[in-house]
This record gives C-alpha cells, sequence and structure tokens, in this order.
C-alpha cells in the first residue's frame, strides 16, 4: 500500500515537472511590410506545404519540398498578420504567394534549404476528409 501512494506522488511529480515550462510567448508574425519593395523571386499558386514557427526568426513560415528534388526546400518566411487557421503548426496548407528575397541573417538549416520571404495571396489548412 505505502508503494502504490510512493508511485503515485513520484508520478505526480514528474508530471508537474515536466509541465512546468518558464513563460513561452504566443507566437506572432512581427512585421506586416518585411519583403516592401523587394523584387519577386518566383510566384506559385495552389502548391502544398507545411506551417511552422521557426524559434529563432520568431515568425510563421510554409515550408515545402521542391518537386524532383529529395534535399531542396523553399523556407518562406509569412509576413502580415496571419488568420488563426494558417496558425496551425505542423498542418498542411495549399497556398499562392510571392516569394521575394531574405535579406536578413539565416538561421542554421539543412543544406539545400532556400529561405524567402513569402507573401501569401490565398491559402487553405486542409483537413483529414481532404
Amino acid at each position: 500500500m505505502n508503494m502504490t501512494i510512493i508511485n503515485r506522488l513520484l508520478c505526480g511529480l514528474g508530471l508537474l515537472a515536466m509541465g512546468c515550462k518558464e513563460g513561452v510567448e504566443n507566437p506572432t508574425v512581427t512585421s506586416e511590410t518585411c519583403a516592401a519593395g523587394l523584387p519577386t523571386v518566383k510566384t506559385v499558386k495552389n502548391v502544398e506545404g507545411r506551417i511552422l514557427f521557426d524559434a529563432a526568426l520568431r515568425q510563421y513560415c510554409i515550408y515545402r519540398a521542391l518537386p524532383g528534388t529529395i534535399d531542396e526546400m523553399d523556407m518562406g518566411v509569412l509576413c502580415g498578420t496571419l488568420p488563426a487557421p494558417l496558425q496551425q503548426v505542423e498542418s498542411k496548407v495549399v497556398f499562392s504567394g510571392t516569394y521575394t528575397p531574405y535579406d536578413q541573417v539565416r538561421p542554421a538549416a539543412p543544406v539545400g534549404t532556400h529561405y524567402y520571404y513569402l507573401e501569401v495571396t490565398q491559402g487553405k489548412v486542409q483537413t483529414n476528409e481532404e
């Protein structure tokens, strides 16, 4: 009986310790005009990607594998205010938009990762039924 109580206390303390995190702020896109005045690199229409929040940049991004390659991807740093559905990290999204040169220091990333600013003109998060 005493071992059961001790085990429950230890499990409770373990769960309590795992749940304690230092103040994590709610991630938001910080710039409305991060690509103002930059030339267009490429435009995409109805392509599939995934949403992530880059902690180093403190911004949301959409990454997508480049068709026909095994190790190259476009990382689009999102500009502007994102609607709530586009803030669902790791969600698949079909989007259209414009890539412009990324003019900030790039975080460490795998070889073949190309950073751009991405102005999304249309985006739809895919549900499990789609």
